[in-house]
């Protein structure tokens, strides 16, 4: 079978944070650094945008750290403060936006404006006011950490004075309601943003380290239990950590059991002048991985704190044991009772146990494996959920499809595409997907007005034959790989993609049509037709699979789909919305003489030749045009320009100047778009056939539609010799295109069926959004 995308593929995730990614040296930075690094193993790319306001980066810029930042993601943006950091509140407690700083607010907008990105993660709620620089398309998501309302008091009930960030539930509530899906990092945070705040979309993600395997068995062979304590200076981990050994080490002395309590990593700056035989001060350590083997068993003696421990997390993930305060262990999923002791007595009594007895250290270890492997399920499965929540967000963007020629302002396919974004952003939001041959015209200022240079994707063939050309903005992903991991539920084809759209299965030797979660598509025959695709084998393709509405601007292009199994709708629209044609103004002009009459026809075609030989003789210039020659086509659709010497550098170029068109071909989708340009530049149209259709037309005959040739040669000569009657017939084809092209026409069918789509996906939206959130 083909490989299995992964979920996160070609999605950018744009990551604020107060502190750097590496070195992985505090608690914060290891949780920002493993979402980080989990995202882009599933293939997302990850944009870090680094706002230094932790000391170590206040005075001074650790290059070192910075280049590794740069190598570990995708791009690294430092964003320096332009306002104090950490500043005491000025009330009793901080307003959530009272450390807001603008210069950052500001770049975070302008990089919106010049690329896509899919989700943005801050990190911390006092960083909520980032979220209202984003734009509302992007998936806003706010990594919690820690809860911020009432810290205040936490502090002083344990002796702490206020220090670092404390809010208000209200002001809390307010800077997390700017979130599309808020991340606690356990539990009982979830449930107090939910049940307090009142916020609906809430979901926990919990700290999960990979497993490292540091710890293989208790390392003391010298009677000693050597009990390790790692962890950052703060002031929670100095009070927590006084009052465990005030605790544990009269009690290890009663029992004299043979335990060494081994204090490391900031915290031990605390505990420098503290002396005692149980207990061994190391500092911190170069590499964690040699405290972890170095000791028989970890502590966490934490009574009170918020958030989640990390460095929890990290022990379990090294293997060791385990010797926890129920408290440390909240948000963790562990049944184990040495993981969940209810104060430090408990603690202290059973380190003593495990001094005399040893033998329960391999299950104690194998128990941290366990639980590590469930926190690394639950982390993924958190994600998957994030995931959903983003495609939920962005699945009623309209994908739409178009030929890199499309691009050039000269081809006639520009149009059309102008006309097609300008149409569908006011049903959804757009993204586009380029596909096809490169073109040289290929211009991008344009897609601006329709604020489309954030969301473009491309074929990567394309992208391969661009080379340095290639947009910078543009991503490169194979249309299924969009269509699987975005969820667009409806998509709008100008192009021909359905090869791309097959793709084989080896196993079972055939292939299937990967649409992703597509329910819906627009296919517009006659600028697939222009483009050199096959729209019959495109509309083959994806009925079997979804609801196709069919249209075009040539009735016969689309009516044969009518009341075929699969085909929602067939749609007679317009090429262009309303307006004149663009790509007119970006034609050269032709260097032959003007002609006053067009005639569209066979080079050969007998009557033709007749009708362009009389007008000459009336001194009313004529051009045959042959749109069944290749080149001819091809110049006419995309502004070639041809060999000069052998035929004009571009004929439909004279139409600017023409009198009078004459279409004698026998239903050809150009040709029907050429009228309809002519029509909308008020250049009068005849319409002349011949054979079955002919004798249709008898009774039915108008001054755009002789059905003979007296008729039609007649009219020819009163035009060249008659100014008024040129005018007359100017005026019959301001009315026929009044009522042709005015009130949206076809295209307002277009709009009321894919905004009927769009309501029944609001519906089942709501439906999913009750079973994820409950």
């Amino acid at each position: 079978m083909t490989d299995p995308v992964q979920p996160w593929f070609g999605l950018d995730v744009l990551v604020v944070s107060p502190t750097p990614s590496h070195p992985q040296d505090h608690g914060n930075r290891k949780r920002i650094f493993e979402i980080c690094a989990e995202l882009k193993r599933q293939g997302a790319r990850i944009h870090f945008v680094h706002y230094p306001a932790e000391h170590d980066w206040r005075h001074q810029w650790p290059l070192k750290h910075e280049a590794e930042m740069r190598a570990a993601w995708d791009s690294y943006q430092l964003v320096a403060p332009s306002r104090a950091l950490h500043c005491d509140s000025i009330g009793e407690d901080h307003e959530i936006d009272e450390w807001a700083d603008p210069g950052l607010a500001h770049y975070l907008a302008w990089a919106c404006r010049v690329r896509a990105y899919d989700m943005v993660i801050v990190n911390y709620t006092w960083l909520s006011f980032c979220l209202e620089a984003i734009p509302s398309a992007v998936f806003k998501v706010c990594d919690t950490h820690d809860v911020f309302a009432d810290r205040r008091r936490l502090l002083q009930a344990n002796g702490i004075a206020p220090e670092f960030f404390h809010t208000t539930r209200e002001e809390e509530a307010k800077g997390l309601s700017r979130a599309d899906l808020v991340w606690a990092i356990k539990k009982a945070e979830q449930d107090y943003f939910e049940r307090d705040l009142g916020l609906p979309n809430c979901l926990t993600m919990l700290h999960a380290e990979p497993e490292r395997g540091w710890w293989t068995r208790p390392p003391s062979t010298d009677g000693w239990l050597r009990a390790g304590v790692i962890g950052a200076r703060n002031n929670v981990n100095r009070r927590n950590l006084e009052e465990f050994l005030n605790l544990a080490l009269p009690a290890i002395e009663r029992y004299m059991a043979p335990v060494k309590i081994v204090v490391a990593g900031g915290c031990s700056a605390d505990f420098l002048d503290w002396s005692h035989p149980n207990l061994e001060v190391i500092g911190r350590v170069a590499e964690v991985e040699d405290f972890y083997r170095a000791v028989d068993v970890v502590l966490a003696p934490m009574k009170f704190s918020t958030g989640l421990k990390i460095k929890v997390s990290e022990a379990l993930a090294s293997g060791a044991p385990l010797l926890a305060h129920a408290h440390a262990m909240e948000g963790y999923p562990t049944r184990e009772r040495l993981h969940q002791l209810h104060d430090f007595e408990d603690m202290a009594i059973e380190l003593v146990k495990l001094a005399f007895d040893s033998a329960p250290l391999q299950k104690l270890a194998a128990r941290s494996r366990a639980v590590c492997a469930t926190i690394q399920a639950s982390v993924l499965a958190s994600l998957e959920a994030t995931r959903e929540s983003l495609v939920a967000k962005t699945r009623e963007t309209i994908c739409v499809v178009a030929p890199a020629e499309a691009l050039d302002p000269a081809c006639l396919l520009h149009d059309h595409l102008l006309s097609a974004l300008d149409y569908l952003r006011f049903i959804a939001p757009i993204a586009l997907y380029v596909t096809g041959a490169p073109a040289k015209g290929m211009k991008f200022d344009f897609l601006a007005r329709f604020e489309l240079r954030r969301q473009i994707f491309a074929d990567p063939a394309l992208m391969e034959a661009l080379g340095d050309d290639a947009p910078d903005f543009w991503t490169p992903m194979p249309l299924p790989v969009l269509l699987e991991t975005r969820g667009y539920r409806r998509a709008c084809f100008l192009a021909d993609p359905h090869d791309q759209l097959r793709v084989q299965e080896p196993l079972f030797n055939a292939f299937v049509v990967k649409t992703g979660a597509l329910r819906q598509a627009l296919v517009r025959c006659d600028a697939i037709e222009l483009a050199g695709g096959d729209p019959e084998a495109l509309i083959e393709t994806l009925r079997g699979e979804l609801d196709v509405i069919v249209a075009g601007a040539a009735p016969w292009s689309a009516r044969r789909w009518q009341g075929v199994a699969g085909v929602a709708a067939v749609v007679e629209t317009p090429f262009r919305r309303s307006g004149d044609f663009e790509f007119f103004r970006h034609r050269e002009k032709s260097t032959a003489a003007p002609a006053k009459l067009v005639i569209l026809a066979r080079s050969d075609d007998g009557v033709a030749l007749e009708l362009a030989a009389l007008a000459e003789k009336l001194s009313f210039p004529a051009r045959l045009v042959d749109l069944s020659d290749p080149t001819t086509r091809s110049a006419l659709v995309r502004g070639d320009q041809g060999d000069a010497q052998a035929k004009p550098r571009d004929a439909l170029a004279s139409l600017r100047d023409a009198s009078l068109l004459v279409d004698m071909t026998e239903q050809d989708t150009l040709a029907a778009v050429i009228g309809e340009a002519a029509l909308r530049a008020n250049v009068p149209v005849l319409w002349f056939q011949r054979g079955a259709l002919a004798h249709a037309w008898r009774g039915f005959e108008t001054p755009l539609r002789p059905t003979s040739l007296a008729r039609l040669f007649t009219t020819i000569a009163q035009c060249a010799l008659n100014p008024d009657a040129l005018e007359a017939l100017r005026g019959v084809c301001a009315r026929l295109a009044k009522i042709q092209f005015g009130n949206d026409a076809g295209w307002t069918i277009i709009w009321g069926l894919l905004k009927q789509s769009s309501n029944r996906s609001d519906q089942e939206r709501d439906v999913a959004a009750a079973e994820l959130w409950g």
